[in-house]
């Protein structure tokens, strides 16, 4: 039935936490109390609604349920991670602030007294966490919403990077395209007469913005700062550079292959 098709969205979004049998359970007691269905035409309503999260990790539930019992708590997590970037697992020992979903993939918000700031890291990637009896004290000062806010995405650099203003301008073909969207809480919109939008956003530099920008190939130009400019145009050179024996490098806009 209709309810239980969206009980099936609502628990894969929970997959691999401890919620998702709960999130089933409920609404098959809900089901029998509701009324009868109505079809149209004779067609379910999952041919008409379809939700696609993409590709997403699974955590484990019980990885899940230590991570917050200790965010609840305030408690000392002791964990084996394995960070993505340097493929390299440590011992940590981490202060959970917040859990949250990106994308249908399960983070936590923690100080990383290593460090000294708050890091985001990916549920998945835990192999191992365990609640110490030692007990942290929570910064007064963090806020979870100015916090993401400096992020494109999943990925923040924190206060050791810093936010810079980034500015974007694409070509008329994707500006309709880019009005329609709400790219980021600080994003700002500037049309020009020749049909091109210019897109202001104050975020981290992260690689992640960076793969963001270059799905558009040449529709977008980065205007500021420089050091993004000068990564994303190191980025296409490089792409350019695969493709020489293909399109000549003396003539990279040849549209014939030899």
């Amino acid at each position: 039935g209709t309810v239980m098709l969206f009980a099936e969205r609502l628990a894969r979004q929970y997959r691999g936490t401890p919620f998702e049998a709960e999130v089933r359970q409920a609404f098959e007691k809900i089901e029998p109390l509701l009324p009868a269905e109505v079809e149209v035409e004779g067609n379910h309503l999952d041919s008409l609604v379809s939700v696609d999260l993409g590709p997403a990790h699974v955590a484990d539930p019980a990885t899940f349920r230590t991570i917050l019992k200790a965010a609840m708590e305030r408690r000392v997590l002791r964990a084996r991670y394995t960070s993505l970037s340097a493929n390299v697992t440590k011992v940590r020992q981490l202060h959970p602030y917040r859990i949250f979903n990106h994308r249908g993939d399960w983070y936590v918000a923690a100080f990383d007294p290593g460090h000294r700031e708050v890091r985001d890291f990916a549920l998945h990637r835990f192999a191992e966490a365990r609640a110490l009896a030692k007990r942290f004290v929570r910064d007064p000062q963090f806020d979870f919403a100015a916090y993401k806010a400096q992020a494109f995405g999943i990925e923040n650099a924190g206060a050791v990077a810093g936010v810079s203003q980034v500015i974007l301008r694409f070509s008329p073909h994707q500006s309709r395209w880019i009005r329609e969207r709400q790219w980021h809480p600080t994003a700002r919109l500037r049309a020009a007469r020749d049909g091109t939008v210019t897109l202001e956003l104050q975020v981290v530099e992260s690689s992640e913005l960076v793969r963001w920008i270059l799905q558009f190939g040449p529709e977008v130009e980065v205007l500021a700062p420089a050091s993004l400019r000068a990564l994303v145009a190191k980025h296409l050179v490089a792409a350019g550079a695969q493709y020489a024996e293909t399109f000549g490098p003396a003539d990279p806009n040849c549209k014939e292959a030899k």
